[in-house]
């Protein structure tokens, strides 16, 4: 990724780019940027033909004798940009109103936590509480059956041997799995 200047927010410039920037017809639009030194990468949930993508700016182009040209393919191609640039705001917005607490360390950075509220926000996708605690409760299922039947198994440290885990540890996973679906 190429060198950034810091913002007011201590976050990296936001970078828009094009997933397949050789394409010959639309692309997704992605958000690359940094927090902490950390990458973050966001599709934005739009795709633009390449040729009405401006490098320069990481923007849908302004040009209007190439915005005319492509309205022969597709007659919607400025409402589609002015929808890009209208997204792009938001998020931005988004980013810097979650970044903000973060910034006086009254928050800790959770990309996890940004991407949810990015897609709760955004694209108005909810991440429910239900579809999680059902994915962590049949993996530990899982887990815990094949600890039972010795299909997972540890390496100890004294032998360097793969060994069966213990019923009190068995008994640990379990506990948690009731506590889990509660």
């Amino acid at each position: 990724m190429a060198h950034h200047k810091k913002t007011r927010n201590g976050v990296n410039t936001y970078k828009y780019a094009l997933k397949r920037p050789s394409a010959t017809a639309k692309t997704s639009i992605i958000l690359r940027t940094s927090f902490l030194q950390q990458p973050f990468y966001f599709g934005i949930g739009y795709s633009i033909y390449p040729e009405l993508w401006s490098k320069e700016s990481y923007r849908p182009t302004t040009d209007k004798k190439l915005i005319n040209k492509y309205k022969q393919i597709d007659r919607f191609i400025e409402s589609d940009i002015k929808d890009i640039n209208t997204r792009i705001a938001n998020i931005e917005t988004i980013i810097d109103d979650y970044i903000r607490p973060v910034n006086r360390g009254s928050a800790v950075f959770d990309k996890t936590e940004l991407v949810q509220a990015l897609n709760k926000s955004i694209k108005g996708i909810k991440i429910k509480k239900e579809v999680v605690t059902a994915s962590v409760s049949s993996y530990l299922k899982g887990l815990i059956e094949r600890m039972k039947n010795g299909s997972f198994k540890y390496v100890a440290k004294a032998t360097k041997k793969k060994v069966r885990y213990a019923p009190s540890t068995i008994r640990l996973y379990a506990n948690l799995l009731e506590r889990i679906e509660v």
